[in-house]
């Protein structure tokens, strides 16, 4: 995901996608992003966890439940959104 978009239009959209790295267990690639935006991520994270979306256990840091939800919550409107126009939709948290 990372390497795919590294050009972030909006920092919901940067915490969206760290929240989905998260939850497919890649968080080898977050790290090495961290020297490019280090400022924005590091809020971006501290944002995720004090909405209680991840969570720290030791140096790894985990979705919760929460997390999971938002995500396919926010999933299904992009596809509602998707449906309604007929074009894919990117939609900012």
């Amino acid at each position: 995901m990372w390497t795919e978009n590294v050009r972030y239009h909006d920092y919901n959209e940067m915490c969206i996608d760290v929240l989905k790295n998260i939850n497919t267990g890649i968080t080898s690639d977050l790290t090495s992003h961290i020297g490019v935006m280090p400022r924005k991520l590091n809020n971006c994270f501290t944002l995720l966890q004090k909405n209680s979306l991840i969570k720290y256990e030791g140096p790894q840091v985990y979705i919760t439940e929460k997390g999971k939800q938002y995500l396919n919550s926010y999933d299904r409107i992009l596809e509602l959104l998707s449906f309604k126009t007929g074009k894919k939709i990117a939609i900012m948290a």
